[in-house]
């Protein structure tokens, strides 16, 4: 591509902040996309961001808008604002796509995609798995944790050009990329990594290597992983294996690391529980299949957000799946 074409970044997360930093170190002409707080925040006291590979943290060139002018056209989209909000995104940006856009969703969630297949737009829709980490550290500053490994592939094409589009630029600005040979498997997989490990770790204050080593957090993870795997057998063939291991590789790398969901719920915002134990919770209802556990992690984690219950009695209902 041509770094002079502007990449439309949804989300100055923390993870989005991570982005523009790597894509600023590049060179690459970025818009940027976010609430009117974050906006408003970023315009009055800049936004910096801290790398891997960096000692002190660094000043970003951002151009954001909590609004898009009219007059602005996007071909290439990064989505990294959390996929609860993908139904108002779509909604918000869709004018200022081209018809068929390239968007790349780095996100956590099941069936994420959604809300953008069903739009008359043929937007070309790839998927990001990654265990990137990071942390806002202030409301101004975000600190890469970890990089990790990220797996891409097409959902709705099977185009090497995209991928290989998508490859270039998120090698170039220094992520670890592979290349998935089953897309579908893979966000299952990694979506199992997430119902398992985050709602765990949001619930308990724990880091995610304390969540593993946990005898009985460590016995909800099991029965969390034969649920799903239960509820989703018609639809993919994974084995009990292959999740747990993929959950204990993705622990060992992010050991000491609050996940998203932790650091959602000590900031008091709404968490993705919906689009990974919640959608689980969904599935089995039109499969007339029971998903007990999944149901009570999503309604622990909305009894924290919603209603502001204590961690104290959060952990009372937790020990309910022992």
């Amino acid at each position: 591509m041509n770094k002079d074409s502007s990449i439309l970044l949804v989300g100055l997360g923390a993870i989005g902040s991570v982005m523009l930093a790597r894509l600023n170190r590049k060179k690459y002409s970025v818009t940027c996309l976010s609430t009117d707080k974050g906006t408003k925040l970023i315009q009055d006291q800049g936004l910096s961001v801290k790398l891997t590979d960096e000692e002190i943290p660094q000043l970003q060139n951002c151009e954001i808008y909590s609004k898009l002018p009219e007059d602005m056209e996007f071909d290439i989209c990064i989505i990294t604002a959390k996929s609860w909000a993908n139904r108002e995104i779509v909604e918000e940006i869709s004018s200022n796509l081209s018809f068929n856009s390239s968007i790349l969703l780095f996100q956590n969630g099941i069936k994420v995609e959604e809300p953008f297949l069903i739009k008359e737009n043929q937007f070309i829709m790839t998927r990001a798995l990654t265990s990137l980490a990071a942390i806002r550290e202030k409301e101004n500053l975000a600190v890469e944790a970890n990089i990790g490994k990220t797996r891409i592939g097409g959902i709705n094409h099977q185009n090497d050009q995209v991928i290989k589009f998508w490859n270039n630029i998120l090698t170039d600005i220094g992520l670890n990329i592979e290349i998935s040979n089953d897309i579908l498997k893979d966000i299952w997989l990694k979506g199992i990594v997430n119902c398992t490990l985050l709602p765990l770790a949001a619930i308990t204050g724990l880091k995610n290597g304390e969540v593993i080593q946990d005898r009985i957090l460590n016995k909800i993870i099991h029965d969390t992983i034969y649920e799903i795997l239960t509820t989703i057998k018609d639809e993919v063939a994974i084995t009990f294996d292959e999740a747990y291991n993929l959950v204990d590789d993705i622990v060992q790398q992010t050991s000491d690391h609050k996940c998203s969901m932790l650091q959602d719920i000590e900031k008091g915002v709404k968490t993705e529980i919906e689009y990974l134990n919640g959608k689980i919770v969904e599935i089995g209802r039109v499969k007339n299949i029971s998903t007990p556990i999944n149901r009570k992690l999503t309604e622990i984690i909305k009894q924290m957000t919603e209603e502001n219950i204590p961690r104290e009695l959060a952990i009372i209902e937790l020990r309910t799946l022992t």
